[in-house]
């Protein structure tokens, strides 16, 4: 239902509004065009516009994950052991399960590239 909002007891059914707009010109207000649309943009309550080097803060669009990989490279022969994996993802609210599955194979990488092929001078 659309209902008025200073006269809630107003009301219409949405199927009603979407036929009258397609299918019923004539019932339509006088210079009002047929059809419905709408636009909306939102925001992150926690999104701040770009910063004086046009940096913006891009947390609030993707998930958080993390990596941990435990493994054993033999000296002589290269040899790959892996003793455990955790790999942990907070998604948020999934939209698209693709996107997530891309997401998660990217760190899986990530994850094994910093364990391979990386070094971390301390």
């Amino acid at each position: 239902m659309v209902r008025v909002k200073s006269e809630p007891k107003r009301a219409m059914a949405v199927k009603r509004i979407a036929g009258t707009a397609h299918w019923n010109h004539a019932a339509l207000p006088e210079g009002m065009d047929a059809g419905l649309f709408a636009s909306t943009v939102w925001s992150m309550p926690t999104s701040k516009p770009p910063d004086e080097l046009d940096r913006v803060d891009s947390s609030n669009t993707y998930g958080f994950c993390c990596e941990a990989i435990v493994l054993e490279i033999d000296a002589n022969t290269c040899e790959v052991k892996f003793h455990k994996w955790a790999s942990v993802h907070d998604s948020g609210t999934i939209l698209n399960p693709m996107l997530v599955e891309g997401q998660v194979m990217g760190s899986i990488n990530h994850g094994l590239g910093g364990s391979l092929y990386e070094r971390a001078r301390l």
